[in-house]
């Protein structure tokens, strides 16, 4: 291979320099790019990864004359890209121990796209860290115009809807609000350089990028975010104090720094004043006070926490497989969530590559942070230049920045947070002393063409990722609620199914999808064929179960129909659906235990005074034992003493309960007996129309007329379709004609003849002519 040798690279290639900066410019354009109505933005964004490194590798084949000779020994003598090779291989290893092969392969193939890409621009960068200056003012720009659309957006919103509609639809193009905060937050530490490098008009645009950045940051309320915020102040103005610089440009520059976030704190409090949600949005001291005080969102996350540790036990060496976390966390969440809500993530990508790759992995990807921390700390206190301290602790704020959403969040395979990932391993790698004379290849290298050949091989599963991505949407699209709008078909949808990833975002097969779809045109033969094959791939949502469930109901089936639908409870306890379901097939089947079985299922899982509505109306079906069903109802009402619901179905049973007893007494002639139990009927429903009367008619038998009249006419007060019989008005002229009052008797036995009543006409004709 021929070489040339230069001694000031920079100077004389000036088209290097351009290219690189492109190159980083389309690197940053991923923030901009659309979803193609793909659900999952992060297909689209890896496909356009994948195409960037085919390009930047027919590049470097197409001028190898900007590529340092020693670049291949440099990379592969690297210790930081052998740590990060060794992680990908041992989540590669992981393949052995998942259930679910095609969630490794996704995901694996996603790492092996971002190595790639660290690699690449390694290649791109070596010998050009001057350049740190100009990506500065790519990634102010960016930042601008990123957090100027959000805050121009959460305007329209809010002029249009409200402040707090305005404020959960802050997540840009990210998905997630959460995202949104974290990958502005990450493009601080370049900010703060830049105010603290630039002067002029360069200084007061990147101020004013800091300013729209802190903004969204605070309003988005993410505290992981606003925690690194705070960090990466804290750290930046530590570092500054303690240059060379006068004190006094130290001080001011300081105040220049802190004023944004000053302002924006401010701007966030006044505009959490006008929100609905006080839990989230109150004050940015309120929200940084929940971490500590422990939310709902706080101790959900620590219980995912804990699951992923419990994982990790389980599956210590090769884990449960890359990606498949959000399969198989789902039995540790039973107690947690209902119907098909899920995780997804640990909210710590940490424990999550414990859990996924096992404990070997887990610690080298700890350290993987730990010696990226190290080395750009170890270059701020002893740097070999001047670039090369900024470098440092650009590198090192990113690290710390990137590290804290780790901890809280999960933006591994987050498009808009792998740029800044790769920057930081990109900067770590190449923040060495540049030789002083550089070699330089003239001939094309064939292992660039080969490396861009090999690269279709990524495009081809991130494409397969984006079809994905759009069945899900049309899925989406296609139903409303849990009903199926049928636009789409089983057929059309089998025709489409994915084979790598194989489940949607919320860890549901395709197959199942499928199913339901045939289940909707009574294809139940079709139905049932791929819910066997999504059995498969994920048996833990109860879905499928349900799904069964419905299918057998369909066909007649209910031997079948019960035996899943208390799978379906079985898997899902907190699911209410599947509850009354299963409640209902244990009435009919006269199975009172199964239906106290059920019961304790549930309200094991969830407090819910629905749950113990529908078994008490199951128990009273059954004619369960009255004393019990007492001890039952009281017990309820004593959990849920201000469910409005819950008291009337006591009142209802339990007045069932002394109605029917009295009927007994009343049958026996033992009138005391009945009267007591119809009076407790009124101690707990004194408008309870069917104890009125039958007090009424014992008061008539026993001729205490006048008592009997009074609770006759209470029963007319009120107006019940059952009244208009015209039995009650007959028994009221007759009380009155038993007490020689023809006048009233005459009136009512007329009421009752309106009402077609027969034997009124009769007492007419005899008492009232």
């Amino acid at each position: 291979m021929n070489r040339i040798e230069t001694n000031n690279y920079a100077e004389n290639n000036k088209s290097a320099d351009l290219y690189a900066l492109i190159f980083i410019i389309l690197f940053f354009a991923i923030d901009f790019l659309p979803n193609f109505n793909i659900s999952g933005i992060q297909y689209p964004q890896f496909l356009e990864f994948s195409i960037l490194n085919i390009i930047m590798s027919v590049y470097f084949y197409l001028k190898p004359e900007f590529i340092a000779v020693d670049t291949f020994d440099f990379l592969k003598n690297n210790s930081l890209l052998r740590i990060y090779l060794i992680f990908i291989l041992f989540c590669g290893l992981s393949f052995f121990g998942a259930k679910n092969a095609s969630l490794v392969i996704s995901n694996l193939i996603d790492l092996t796209i971002i190595f790639c890409l660290i690699v690449n621009f390694s290649i791109l960068l070596k010998n050009k860290l001057y350049l740190i200056y100009k990506i500065i003012l790519i990634v102010g720009l960016v930042a601008i115009l990123k957090s100027g659309y959000e805050i121009y957006k959460f305007k329209q919103i809010a002029d249009h809807f409200s402040t707090g509609e305005a404020l959960s639809k802050m997540f840009g193009n990210t998905g997630n609000i959460n995202i949104l905060a974290a990958t502005l937050n990450l493009k601080v530490p370049f900010l703060l350089i830049g105010i603290t490098t630039f002067s002029g008009n360069k200084k007061l645009f990147l101020f004013v990028s800091l300013l729209l950045v802190t903004i969204v940051i605070l309003l988005t309320g993410a505290r992981a975010a606003i925690i690194s915020l705070f960090l990466v102040y804290f750290i930046f103005i530590l570092y500054y104090i303690n240059t060379s610089l006068p004190y006094r440009q130290k001080i001011v520059t300081c105040a220049i720094l802190i004023f944004p976030v000053l302002i924006s704190i401010y701007i966030a409090d006044i505009t959490f004043k006008h929100s609905e949600n006080r839990q989230r949005y109150s004050s940015i001291e309120n929200r940084i006070g929940q971490i500590k005080g422990g939310d709902q969102s706080a101790n959900l996350r620590l219980q995912f926490w804990r699951n992923a540790i419990k994982m990790t036990q389980a599956n210590p060496i090769l884990g449960v497989g890359l990606g498949n976390y959000i399969v198989e966390s789902i039995p540790y969440e039973r107690d947690k969530n209902s119907d098909a809500t899920i995780s997804t993530h640990t909210h710590n990508d940490f424990l999550e590559i414990f859990a996924e790759t096992g404990v070997i992995n887990g610690l080298i990807y700890f350290f993987l942070f730990v010696f990226l921390f190290f080395l750009n700390f170890r270059n701020v206190i002893k740097p070999f230049n001047d670039n090369s301290r900024i470098v440092a602790i650009l590198t090192l704020m990113m690290v710390i920045s990137y590290g804290v959403d780790s901890f809280f969040n999960f933006p591994m395979f987050k498009g808009t947070m792998v740029i800044s990932f790769c920057l930081l391993v990109v900067f770590t790698i190449l923040n060495k002393p540049q030789q002083s004379k550089l070699e330089f290849s003239t001939g094309k290298n064939n292992i660039y063409l080969l490396c861009a050949l090999i690269g279709i091989i990524p495009a081809y599963f991130a494409i397969l990722g984006c079809k994905a991505g759009y069945l899900e949407t049309e899925l989406i699209l296609d139903k409303d609620g849990d009903k199926i709008k049928g636009k789409l078909t089983g057929d059309y949808i089998a025709s489409q199914l994915p084979v790598c990833p194989n489940i949607l975002s919320t860890s549901q097969s395709y197959y199942e999808f499928a199913a339901r779809y045939y289940t909707h045109e009574k294809k139940y033969d079709m139905a049932l064929k791929y819910l066997s094959k999504a059995e498969k791939i994920n048996p833990y949502l109860g879905g499928i179960a349900m799904e069964k469930y419905l299918i057998s109901i369909e066909k007649k089936n209910t031997d079948s129909a019960y035996v899943y639908i208390k799978e379906s409870l079985k898997l899902r306890p907190k699911n209410l659906k599947a509850y009354q379901y299963a409640q209902h097939l244990a009435t009919l089947k006269h199975d009172t235990l199964e239906i106290l079985r059920q019961h304790q299922l549930i309200t094991s899982h969830v407090r819910s005074p629905e749950a113990w509505n529908i078994a008490a109306h199951s128990l009273q079906i059954l004619c369960y034992d009255e004393k019990k069903l007492t001890d039952f109802l009281n017990k309820a009402v004593k959990e849920f003493p201000d469910n409005s619901i819950l008291r009337q179905r006591r009142i209802a049973i339990l007045s069932a309960i002394y109605i029917k007893r009295g009927e007994v007494f009343q049958d026996q002639k033992k009138y005391k007996k009945a009267l007591e139990n119809y009076q407790e009927v009124l101690k707990i429903d004194p408008d309870n129309e069917n104890a009125l009367k039958r007090i009424g008619g014992i008061y008539f038998n026993l001729g205490r007329y006048e008592k009997a009249i009074a609770f006759f006419s209470q029963v007319l007060t009120y107006e019940n379709p059952k009244n208009n019989s015209g039995r009650i008005e007959f028994f009221l002229g007759l009380s009155y004609d038993r007490k020689n009052d023809k006048e009233k008797a005459c009136q009512y036995f007329n009421l009752s003849k309106a009402k077609n009543y027969p034997e009124a006409q009769a007492l007419l004709d005899r008492n009232c002519k």
